[in-house]
């Protein structure tokens, strides 16, 4: 598909799983696979998953029905139960692995079954465009969209009411749990909003002068941001310094610009911490200054264990 296919195709996605949400705004698996007029089932297969069109030649007559796509799942790397399917819901939601998984299949078949849902997608009509370049493409689009098959709008727009005390991590955390996804995925849907935001959920106060991401602690003593996914949005484009050099994979040390040996990632016990730092832009980034609070998500550090990271202006 081209590019400019990609709001249409979004809008299309926020429209199917605003009808299979749940009236809390959760997305459960057993409702939004059917939307896509798909099944789920759990197989031995060699990879993680996969999606597997019906026959050809088949019309919904000849089946008897509508024609249901599979999207097949290997049953050693998850392990879920049908009643657990059936029953998933806020407070009991399947693995956020397998729901991305589902998701994933779910966005990649509409590469090849636009037509099926009423609307048509333009190919890239580059023939400098090889096979693998554009299987890369359409892997690349299909994990861009993907989380917006398990946030829906309304789940959106239930977290991010505009609360006295802005963001706060343990709210986004919270939040993670209960719609069932990883911590990637979470934000990705933030940045998705660029695409496809009908209840202008992007200009909520509570969304403004943040920026949210993910961190990994390497070691018991050591930890690093991650550069991907980074939502961020600050007033006049003038982006913190260090988040910029985070973007551009630049950013060497946290503890230059957060120097209180109190904070977790210091050595120390608290997991926020304050300072005025540098900001401005790619071209400029040490233009003016702000004054950011810095929180980490409170979780074990060992090696591999990811963290969420909340940076407001104060």
């Amino acid at each position: 598909m081209k590019r400019s296919d990609l709001p249409k195709v979004a809008q299309f996605c926020v429209d199917k799983v605003s009808a299979a949400a749940d009236a809390d705004g959760f997305v459960p698996l057993h409702k939004l696979v059917p939307a896509f007029r798909a099944e789920l089932h759990a197989r031995p297969l060699l990879v993680e998953a996969m999606i597997a069109a019906p026959k050809r030649g088949l019309t919904d007559e000849a089946c008897g029905g509508p024609l249901h796509w599979k999207v097949l799942v290997d049953e050693e790397t998850h392990s879920y139960t049908p009643e657990a399917y059936r029953e998933e819901c806020a407070a009991r939601p399947l693995s956020a692995r397998l729901r991305f998984t589902v998701a994933h299949e779910l966005a990649h078949s509409l590469s090849f079954r636009a037509d099926e849902f009423g609307f048509a997608l333009v190919a890239d009509g580059s023939k400098k465009t090889s096979r693998q370049k554009l299987v890369e493409r359409l892997e690349a689009e299909t994990q861009r969209l993907s989380p917006l098959l398990l946030i829906s709008e309304a789940a959106l727009a239930i977290e991010f009411q505009d609360h006295p005390d802005g963001l706060t991590l343990p709210q986004l955390t919270a939040a993670r749990k209960k719609y069932g996804v990883s911590r990637e995925a979470f934000v990705s849907r933030l940045n998705l909003l660029e695409l496809a935001d009908s209840k202008q959920l992007r200009f909520k106060k509570c969304l403004n002068n943040v920026a949210l991401g993910t961190g990994e602690w390497r070691s018991p003593q050591e930890a690093v941001l991650l550069e991907w996914p980074l939502f961020l949005k600050f007033d006049q484009n003038l982006v913190p310094e260090f988040l910029i050099k985070l973007r551009q994979q630049q950013l060497a040390s946290l503890k230059e610009y957060f120097p209180a040996p109190a904070f977790r990632l210091n050595g120390g016990v608290r997991w926020e911490t304050q300072a005025e730092v540098h900001s401005g832009t790619t071209a400029s980034p040490r233009g003016d200054l702000l004054k950011i609070h810095l929180t980490i998500e409170n979780v074990k550090p060992a090696a591999g264990n990811k963290f969420f990271f909340l940076a407001k202006s104060i």
